[in-house]
């Protein structure tokens, strides 16, 4: 009797055994499958990444009170062909404001393509791509809504040139022509049909995964919606980029606008630089993701 107990007992062992075995080797296969299939994507020209960007908000009345946080979700999904590359890019934002309820919404789309190696540094001295983006504004946007305009087409030139073996500069300058339902607002205004935004980038790479960045940028819009004035103003960002791993890098950022005119006569410099707690500062820490 105990003989034949302990060779059931021995039976059922070389069965679990077995199985176990067997579905051990099901998961690695699969595992490896699935590890075989990333590292596939990894090569092929797709791209996919994910920006987490969360700011500050200020207080409408109080401009030197913060009362909650953006934050900001950009999902991009690339294909590169030769020096062709065409990307899709979408953002949803939301607000946690203190005492007020959550706020999150979709609010634009990105179509872009870059035509690289126009001009090389080695040959011309500088690097030059075409860059073309066509934008869709969410239709719940209230810039939207005011009959302004829906999104826009925006060409652009872009540059870049390495000064040293850890300073580069680069910029765009970029001309977007609204895509417009009509040509006046909701109050009756005449909209404006372009706005013209340059930019100038200058990095410094302290070692292979901490840099830091100073970038200016410009922006001109002929009649921002319901109002019967040009906006012009000067901003400046500053941020340090940290590699975190291989594929997250964290970035915080301080910016600041130096000059603003949004009427016919209104001309005045911004103190944002000698007031670092004025309400011309913003600040923000964003998470980028390479998942492809």
């Amino acid at each position: 009797m105990k003989l034949r107990i302990f060779a059931i007992a021995a039976v059922a062992t070389l069965g679990i055994n077995a199985y176990a075995a067997t579905a051990t080797g099901t998961i690695n296969k699969a595992a490896t499958s699935i590890s075989d299939f990333y590292k596939k994507l990894e090569e092929s020209p797709l791209s996919l990444s994910y920006i987490n960007e969360i700011g500050a908000n200020r207080d409408g009345k109080n401009d030197e009170k913060f009362v909650g946080v953006s934050m900001m979700h950009y999902a991009t999904l690339g294909y590169k062909w030769g020096s062709n590359s065409l990307s899709f890019n979408a953002r949803w934002d939301a607000d946690y404001n203190k005492d007020e309820a959550t706020n999150g919404e979709f609010t634009l789309a990105n179509l872009n393509y870059k035509r690289s190696g126009l001009l090389t540094q080695d040959k011309h001295g500088v690097n030059a791509s075409f860059v073309l983006r066509q934008r869709a504004y969410a239709p719940n946007k209230s810039f939207a809504e005011s009959g302004a305009f829906y999104g826009y087409t925006r060409p652009g030139i872009a540059l870049s040139r390495s000064l040293t073996d850890n300073l580069s500069l680069s910029g765009a300058f970029n001309i977007a022509v609204y895509n417009r339902p009509k040509a006046t607002s909701i109050s009756g205004q005449k909209t404006g049909s372009h706005y013209y935004y340059p930019y100038a980038t200058l990095s410094y790479s302290i070692n292979d995964k901490v840099g830091l960045r100073a970038t200016a940028e410009y922006i001109y819009i002929e009649r921002l919606a319901n109002t019967t004035a040009d906006l012009k103003s000067w901003d400046l960002t500053l941020d340090a980029s940290f590699q975190a791993t291989k594929k997250i890098s964290i970035s915080p950022s301080v910016g600041m606008n130096l000059y603003r005119e949004n009427t016919p006569s209104a001309k005045t410099w911004s103190n944002g630089i000698k007031k670092l707690d004025g309400e011309q500062l913003s600040y923000a820490v964003s998470a980028y993701m390479s998942l492809f």
